[in-house]
């Protein structure tokens, strides 16, 4: 068992396997076995259904997962950037954060696009999610 201190701490264990005078090994991080498990995700929540009946503004929640700090969010409105409010994930996964986005209801019922923008040092090119209400 590899103490949970270590293991994200950057350190690097070797498994070592002989058989019959063969000796086969592999190096294993945190960094490389969290990459190849938990890929990064990003996901809209929409208003709540009763809120959109009740309320003249409702909130758009994007979470981002699986990326390390220094995540930053922004929303854009049919490619205008808007204000968001963005609150890290206290107590559950430290590497995820929550971007809230509070917006008119009645821009949400005509069926606007609204799109969570995640930027990161670690990715290549920003990862782009968009929502809008469904026709049904």
């Amino acid at each position: 068992m590899v103490p949970y201190g270590e293991w994200f701490n950057s350190a690097v264990y070797t498994c070592q396997v002989t058989h019959i005078g063969n000796i086969r090994s592999k190096n294993v991080t945190a960094l490389q076995e969290d990459a190849e498990c938990h890929a990064n995700t990003v996901k809209i929540l929409p208003p709540p259904g009763e809120k959109v009946s009740l309320e003249a503004t409702v909130r758009l929640t994007c979470v981002v997962s699986n990326l390390p700090s220094g995540v930053n969010v922004t929303w854009t409105q049919e490619k205008k950037r808007l204000k968001s409010e963005i609150a890290d994930q206290p107590g559950q996964n430290p590497n995820s954060v929550i971007s809230k986005l509070d917006i008119s209801t009645e821009a949400w019922l005509s069926g606007c696009t609204f799109e969570c923008v995640v930027y990161h040092q670690n990715l290549p090119t920003p990862l782009r999610y968009s929502i809008h209400k469904d026709e049904r």
